[in-house]
């Protein structure tokens, strides 16, 4: 996989290629400084934050995280010791996909909702994140039991009906696809931008009339948050020529894009 690869769609329109995906190491993450929980959230996210993902192979990532190291203030979100973070998500949709079509057309108002586990904390919450026409976004969750992380039970209804100002949704909608991946989380401390790496990425179909398809990149998703300007990340993969990806936030778009048109 070459640096200008754009690596998101063409992998996940592959079908059941790889049973498991491993997670790669990011040594490199070891020669940044850590920072604590606390501190990483008393940094505010910048104003007028602009998002941007990309799909790197492995050696283009270490590359990055190197360059990093070297010329910026960056720091890794560090947990007991750990640098890296397994991340589980159940998404809901209706039966008609309601949620997948809005994010598939870019709508502004859009919505999400998905049931997200984290296995090495023994935490999971319901995450329901909206969009308005006015490019608004605002996310609500709510902590669960983490033995329940599959479904919607009645209080995570009445939470969902709420956050989405629409009661009785919550009631028809089913899971429809399941992602893993494998965490970390950086910050600039001269700008306070964010970035995430995701490796072992693993997007699995949970609707059984479609066969329970699933896809597996072996790549790293990294994803940078930034104010007006772009972060130091962002600039080091511009000067190197690497594209941002289209791999999206919505997993049942990266399957449906997958099946429909690969």
């Amino acid at each position: 996989m070459g640096p200008t690869a754009s690596l998101a769609l063409d992998v996940l329109r592959r079908a059941g290629h790889v049973d498991r995906a491993d997670a790669p190491e990011l040594p490199s993450i070891d020669d940044l400084a850590a920072i604590r929980q606390h501190e990483f959230d008393a940094i505010g996210v910048p104003r007028a934050a602009r998002h941007a993902r990309w799909v790197l192979s492995l050696a283009d990532a270490r590359l990055a995280l190197v360059e990093l190291a070297s010329s910026t203030d960056a720091v890794v979100l560090d947990v007991d010791g750990r640098r890296r973070f397994r991340r589980r998500s159940i998404h809901f949709d209706t039966d008609d996909l309601e949620f997948y079509r809005a994010a598939l057309r870019r709508r502004p108002d859009r919505a999400k909702v998905r049931i997200r586990e984290y296995p090495d904390a023994g935490r999971a919450f319901v995450d329901v994140t909206v969009n308005d026409r006015h490019g608004r976004r605002t996310s609500r969750r709510l902590e669960i039991d983490s033995d329940h992380h599959d479904r919607l039970d009645i209080d995570a209804c009445r939470f969902v009906d709420t956050a989405l100002a629409d009661v009785g949704t919550a009631r028809v909608l089913r899971p429809t696809a399941h992602t893993e991946s494998v965490r970390t989380k950086l910050l600039d401390r001269m700008d306070g931008s964010r970035a995430t790496l995701d490796t072992a990425y693993r997007c699995e179909e949970l609707r059984p009339e479609r066969g329970r398809r699933s896809s597996a990149l072996d790549g790293v998703i990294v994803e940078a948050t930034g104010g007006p300007r772009r972060s130091a990340l962002a600039e080091h993969l511009r000067r190197r020529g690497v594209r941002p990806g289209r791999l999206t936030r919505n997993a049942g778009v990266n399957l449906e894009l997958r099946f429909e048109r690969g």
